[in-house]
């Protein structure tokens, strides 16, 4: 989502006519209905109010009602031109400036102006103080003129908000903030921007009921608020996952904005999370591209979509294209074209040089060293690979995945298997419960340690960890068939593992072996055996250890036959095989293709076992 939208304040075109009336020095903008009077006397030649000069008055008319601000501006240099000490003629000019035609310098030089010529003018200090705050960020110089303006009116509910403000996002004293929300809301419980900034301060702090709740009562008030109804929708999407109550208010935003591409966007958004209607969604995106095209934000994310939810990376690519070309800067689109390039089309070289040009920019780019790290590996280009392992190490040392990632490297490249360990026991050490670091210490120490006992430590760890996994009850019955000979517990991680995938040949392919040569449990033996031979009809091992199985203990000699000359079809070297189904044909009466066997068992092994049947 886009950042949330605050509420200021000032005074003009707010009803505080109590204060005026109680301090007769402070003029004050009362509500249209007495500019519309002053329009009307001058448009229709009646008499003027004395209390107003001509160009005043047609200052004010133009500021306030027609909107035309060059000719309002003529007008106040007219009026300060006849009487530069007219205090509130400068604080007004200053208020133009400040907030219809932008120049916060000259704003400024005139609301201090107006203090010069009176002190008590609380709308100049309230104004000069917003514009210390929003726009010169000179905390002390605003806190300076708020406390004067309080000290003017301590009980304008106005003045109490801003402060509020102030606190809230001038130097983030949420506090202090909320107490003068507070206030302001006792003095007047209509007022919204107090109500919708309170709300944005108590979402901050996590107490989303009750930002809830100040976001309706702002609506209460000003149900045509655009930014409340939208902070409304983001809090409601976001964090109280009620998405159709979300939807609605994000709806009546996008009718009442003057920023649609916004809500378009926000929708968008919405509706993608929700995973119903990606086609609605679809939409949004181009619309809020529509209204805003030169959106690097909007067209980044709408390229993200397309890739995740409509498999359209063509399209998801020229956006992102455009984007890095209209935002070169912008690490996160380089990031994401890349890793499109990589996954989707294939291009390991697109995508190495849109790394490479992230990383030119920002060195300390993590992610990015790590996917290219990731990139490298696969292209066994292991060097390259480390050293983007060891910069992301010295930027996050403490990051789990770029210790696993450099093992896993130097593991592969067999360049250092002491290093490997001693970055996977540091990942252990960061993050106990990450499986895969348990599970490829134990492979290390398997495989090429032949540490034994510290390879079934991480193997157990990593059932503790996941009982499901079926790598880990596989590997860890290896361990206990040798050296352990525990074959009864190897027997159990091999069933577990033959649950967890019926459909594995090693599984199927292990247990067979296990239970005729060490359990002798034969039928079992059988049943695991021609599993793994119905899985992989062509594995040499299996037909030879299921024909043995066959002649040397069930004495099914034409079964073990069909065996035997099943693995001369896959192999017709293997003397073992000739030397076997030579005797089988000898025995039945076969002696001259028995003999061919048996020769060719000869001159292929003459130091052959002579196995007796």
């Amino acid at each position: 989502m886009l950042k949330f939208t605050r509420l200021s304040l000032f005074f003009i075109l707010f009803a505080m006519t109590a204060q005026a009336e109680s301090n007769p020095q402070i003029r004050v903008r009362t509500d249209y209905s007495r500019l519309r009077t002053v329009c009307i006397r001058l448009d229709g030649g009646d008499s003027y109010d004395p209390s107003l000069p001509r160009h005043y008055s047609l200052a004010l008319v133009y500021d306030d009602l027609l909107e035309n601000y060059e000719t309002a501006e003529a007008h106040y240099q007219e009026t300060l031109r006849v009487n530069p000490n007219q205090s509130e003629a400068h604080c007004d000019l200053a208020t133009l400036y400040h907030l219809y035609e932008p120049d916060y310098e000259r704003a400024r030089l005139h609301y201090l102006q107006a203090i010069r010529l009176d002190p008590h003018n609380v709308l100049a200090h309230q104004n000069l103080a917003v514009l210390f705050d929003e726009y010169f960020h000179d905390q002390e110089n605003a806190w300076r003129h708020y406390q004067k303006a309080l000290e003017l009116q301590p009980d304008n509910s106005v003045i109490q908000c801003n402060v509020a403000n102030y606190y809230h996002f001038g130097v983030e004293n949420y506090a202090l903030a909320r107490v003068y929300y507070e206030r302001a809301l006792r003095l007047e419980p209509n007022l919204t921007a107090a109500s919708h900034n309170l709300a944005l301060l108590l979402e901050r702090q996590g107490d989303y009921t009750a930002a809830r709740t100040h976001y309706e009562t702002a609506l209460i008030h000003d149900p045509n608020s655009a930014e409340s109804h939208r902070n409304l929708a983001i809090l409601l999407d976001e964090r109280l996952q009620d998405y159709d109550a979300a939807y609605s208010h994000f709806q009546m935003g996008l009718e009442l904005t003057s920023d649609p591409s916004v809500l378009h966007f926000d929708l968008a958004q919405l509706l993608e999370r929700q995973g119903e209607d990606y086609e609605a969604a679809r939409d949004h995106y181009q619309k809020a591209l529509e209204l805003d095209p030169d959106n690097t934000f909007f067209r980044r994310y709408y390229a993200l979509f397309l890739k995740n939810h409509t498999q359209d990376y063509e399209a998801s690519k020229r956006n992102l294209q455009q984007t890095a070309v209209d935002d070169p800067t912008n690490a996160a689109v380089q990031y994401h074209l890349a890793n499109l390039l990589d996954q989707q089309f294939d291009d390991p070289l697109g995508a190495e040089r849109h790394y490479l040009q992230l990383l030119e920019a920002n060195p300390a780019h993590i992610e990015t060293h790590l996917s290219l790290a990731l990139l490298l590996t696969r292209r066994r280009e292991y060097e390259q690979a480390e050293f983007h392992y060891r910069q992301a190490i010295n930027y996050a040392p403490n990051d789990v995945r770029f210790h696993v990632g450099l093992a896993d490297v130097l593991i592969k490249s067999g360049r250092d298997y002491r290093e490997a360990e001693s970055h996977l026991l540091k990942a252990v050490e960061l993050d106990p419960k990450n499986e895969q670091t348990t599970h490829l210490l134990a492979d290390l120490y398997h495989f090429h340690l032949h540490d034994h006992k510290s390879a079934r430590q991480y193997y157990e760890q990593t059932l503790k960890l996941n009982p499901d996994s079926f790598a880990a009850h596989h590997s860890l019955s290896v361990e206990l068939i040798s050296p352990f000979k525990e074959y009864e517990k190897a027997a159990d991680h091999l069933s577990k593992a033959i649950k967890l995938d019926p459909n594995s040949f090693s599984a199927h392919f292990s247990m067979g072996i296990l239970q005729a040569n060490a359990l002798h449990g034969y039928e079992i033996a059988r049943i695991h055996l021609k599993k793994a031979a119905a899985l992989r009809p062509d594995h040499e091992r299996t037909r030879m250890e299921l024909a043995n199985l066959y002649a040397d203990y069930f004495r099914d000699y034409p079964a073990a036959r069909r065996h035997y000359e099943r693995v001369l079809e896959i192999n017709p070297e293997n003397a073992k095989a000739h030397y076997s189904l030579g005797m089988i044909q000898i025995e039945a009466g076969e002696e001259e293709a028995g003999k061919r066997h048996l020769e060719k068992a000869r001159r292929l092994s003459p130091d052959l076992f002579i196995r007796k049947y």
